[in-house]
């Protein structure tokens, strides 16, 4: 291999490395579909309050963290997309939803 391959090779390694990280980082787990469903149940605490701090977005926020196991994000991405792995998928609705 020349060194315009390895180079190449290399920039598509740290891409992909960080396409998947990413996710597991922000939500602080291994379970990429929980990650996300953490970060939808965030997202709809700070829509619901109003904004992304104080009692009522504290108390919805952790109430649905308490139900955010990932089998919920993991049903619809099978449901959505039944040909593609679930890994590859949660990672994409991760992103998307940024």
């Amino acid at each position: 291999m020349n060194t315009l391959s390895t180079t190449l090779l290399g920039a598509v390694f740290a891409v992909l490395a960080v396409f998947f990280a990413a996710p597991m980082v922000a939500g602080g787990s291994t379970n990429i579909c929980k990650d996300v469903e953490a970060h939808n149940v965030q997202t709809a605490a700070s829509a619901i309050a109003g904004n992304d701090s104080g009692t009522m977005y504290s108390v919805i926020n952790s109430i649905g963290q308490a139900g955010a196991t990932g089998d919920i994000e993991r049903y619809e991405q099978r449901s959505a997309h039944p040909h593609i792995p679930l890994v590859v998928s949660c990672t994409v609705a991760f992103w998307r939803s940024l």
